[in-house]
């Protein structure tokens, strides 16, 4: 078996021609040369000494076979794709003592483009050298953040020129998530960034990516570097239990630019992974929510709000008609540090570093649900949600439902979650869904005209027959040798009341049969009911049917559509009356009623005599293209109840004994009617009005 490994391995080590293998044993540098399988070939001398493994025991295993599938770098995708890659890899000395490598790595490739070789050149990497810095002691490993402070600068600006208004003290961490990395090595991505590309961390926050137990000091350690003159270099260092910890300025070239850096040893790398994992577990966690989800550090309005409590401001709209530049400041300082896939889908977005920014685009379409999202901060809600307008990257606007929920002690005050439900298309369709209900609806008041179209021919010629007859007496009372003056103004004044008679009967009727669109006003449920009473008056006495009233007085106006509050009472009364006229009983009335109920809601009730309502067909009287009539659409107590449901209320029916049937219909009084501490009076009534 022995044999077959080493004639695989002098097969393997025969793919590198001779003169490249001297050229690599020549070099003072580790040189390891992989085929295109990642497989090494050839392992010089200098890395014998570099990592203390003979070319026997390394020549045909892969790196991970060599070094543990723990090691940091080489990014080998970025390499296949870039033809080069260098930085910290993390290797193993032959007994498994930990060696921090700096490498390069480049792909030789054949005539066809096609990878043939890896060239890696190594050498023991020297921690104590960071842009010309020297940290206090050698360590194994360095993580290193360029990090961009132009936000930071700016804010720091911000609250220097509210302070007097809100703000009695800076709080380091406010800035917190400001930082912005500009770059990052190898090392502090594998470490602390779940393995993500340097290049994919641009635009994120520095402070995020900080190791968790350092991030505090290493906050500390920038502020006190940004506070120093520009013409200065400061260079800030403290050892942190194992680690040491460095921050300094950027070259005069960009005075807005610092450097982090953490270094340690490998003595407890898990302890880093599995902290890097931890964080990369919760941000595929809010990745793979199916909405749109955005994680927030709202902790400079949570700073805000605890020092305008201390300051006595309990009012929070007192305050903020006094200082309206608060809301502005909250959404600039308020930042966005996590973004899931469904966010950037609903907004367009192309890259994940145009979410990374301030929550001002979440409230451009809608700046008034940021007043009211700090309003809810600062009363203390949990949650606060509402429906409004939000504008894509594209321009486009768009119906969500929004929902923040606010992080409390002892949480981590910097995750406030937003979450959006896009219900663009939603409202869409229940728009066409009301056209088309309005479209029946209009359909129905035009067949309850249908029905009632004797009466209303009487109604119309009766005052009509009685303006002809007047006019022929008056013409016969102007015709004499004498004419009787006062007896043709009385004829004239009873033909011009049966003229306003007749004109409102024509003006209830286009009412009810003129197509509109629904026109939420105040309107009076009483003087509803008084037209729709005189609407069916000739029908109900065609059929000798008694149609009284009792409607209670100083009933407060609703907010409803008139004409379709209308239709709901016309059409229960034609029931009614139909009811009765089938029914053929001695008992022939109708009555209705409106009364204020407990929980301030107004109902009406219409009764009637006509035998009430069968048994069978209780449960399903209101359904579409349900009749009891053989002739009946079915469509009347549906239309009723769509209209009433869409007016916020809702209707009932039941039997009153073996007399006849009750319609109750309840809808809601105004909220400022239903906060009103004054109770209104139900018991007093308007006098019975038969019709």
């Amino acid at each position: 078996m022995e044999q077959i490994t080493n004639l695989k391995r002098r097969q393997t080590t025969q793919r590198v021609d001779i003169l490249s293998a001297q050229i690599a044993d020549a070099s003072n540098e580790s040189v390891i040369i992989y085929d295109a399988d990642k497989r090494i070939v050839h392992w010089n001398h200098a890395s014998q000494r570099l990592y203390g493994r003979p070319i026997t025991e390394v020549v045909g295993k892969r790196s991970q076979e060599v070094f543990g599938t723990l090691a940091v770098g080489p990014d080998w995708n970025e390499l296949q794709a870039g033809g080069s890659w260098q930085g910290l890899a993390q290797r193993t000395w032959s007994d498994n003592t930990p060696i921090l490598a700096d490498v390069r790595l480049r792909a030789l490739r054949d005539e066809r483009g096609l990878i043939t070789h890896f060239i890696e050149h190594g050498a023991a990497a020297d921690a104590r050298i960071v842009e010309g810095h020297a940290p206090t002691a050698y360590k194994d490993w360095i993580a290193v953040w360029s990090i961009d402070t132009t936000g930071a600068a700016a804010l720091l600006e911000q609250i220097e020129q509210i302070r007097d208004h809100s703000l009695t003290a800076v709080d380091p961490s406010l800035i917190a998530e400001h930082l912005r990395i500009s770059d990052m090595n190898v090392a502090a991505s594998k470490l602390f960034a779940g393995g993500t590309s340097p290049s994919a961390m641009i635009g994120r926050s520095a402070y995020r990516y900080w190791p968790q137990k350092h991030r505090d000091k290493l906050l500390e350690l920038s502020i006190e570097v940004l506070s120093a003159p520009q013409s200065e270099k400061p260079f800030m260092t403290v050892e942190a239990g194992t680690d040491i910890l460095s921050v300094w300025r950027g070259t005069s070239d960009h005075p807005n630019l610092i450097s982090s850096s953490v270094t340690g040893s490998w003595s407890d790398p898990e302890t880093y992974w599995d902290l890097a994992a931890s964080e990369q577990r919760y941000r595929n966690l809010i990745n793979n929510v199916p909405l749109p989800v955005w994680q927030v550090d709202a902790r400079i309005m949570s700073d805000v709000i605890h020092r305008l409590m201390s300051n006595g401001v309990l009012d929070i709209d007192v305050h903020l008609k006094e200082q309206p530049d608060l809301v502005r400041f909250a959404s600039e300082a308020v930042v966005v540090t996590e973004v899931n896939d469904s966010a950037m889908r609903l907004f367009k977005g192309s890259s994940r570093e145009d979410f990374l920014q301030s929550v001002t685009y979440l409230y451009s379409a809608t700046p008034e649900a940021a007043v009211r999202v700090v309003k809810a901060h600062f009363n203390g809600s949990r949650n606060y949600s509402e429906e409004m307008k939000i504008r894509t990257f594209d321009g486009e606007l768009r119906e969500v439902l929004f929902y923040v929920t606010f992080p409390q002690i002892p949480e981590k005050l910097d995750k406030t979650l937003i979450m959006m439900i896009d219900v663009t298309e939603q409202r869409r369709i229940e728009q066409q869904l009301r056209k088309i209900e309005s479209e029946f609806a209009h359909a129905a008041r035009v067949s309850a005209l249908g029905e009632l179209v004797t009466s209303i021919a009487h109604e119309v010629r009766q005052p009509l027959s009685v303006i002809v007859t007047d006019a022929d007496t008056g013409l016969r009372w102007l015709d004499r040798d004498e004419p009787n003056v006062p007896k043709v103004k009385a004829i004239i004044s009873r033909i011009m009341e049966n003229a306003h008679r007749a004109n409102e009967v024509i003006r209830r009727i286009k009412d009810m049969a003129v197509k509109t669109d629904p026109v939420r006003t105040a309107v009076d449920v009483n003087d509803i009911i008084r037209e729709a009473v005189l609407l069916v008056r000739s029908e109900s006495q065609a059929h000798h049917i008694s149609v009284t009233t009792q409607l209670a007085g100083g009933l407060p106006q609703i907010m409803g559509d008139r004409v379709q509050l209308q239709q709901v009472v016309v059409n229960l009364l034609i029931n009614s009356i139909q009811a009765i006229a089938v029914s053929q009983r001695a008992s022939r009335s109708i009555s209705v009623e409106t009364t204020l109920g407990s929980d301030k809601e107004l109902t009406i009730a219409v009764r009637d005599t006509g035998g009430g309502i069968p048994g069978n067909d209780m449960e399903r009287i209101f359904d579409g293209f349900f009749s009891s009539k053989a002739d009946g659409m079915g469509m009347g107590l549906a239309i009723c109840r769509s209209i009433i449901t869409d007016h916020g209320g809702y209707i009932t029916a039941r039997n009153d004994g073996a007399l006849g049937a009750i319609f109750v219909v309840t809808l809601p009084l105004p909220p400022e009617i239903q906060n009103d501490p004054e109770p209104l009076d139900p018991y007093r009534k308007q006098p019975d009005n038969k019709r």
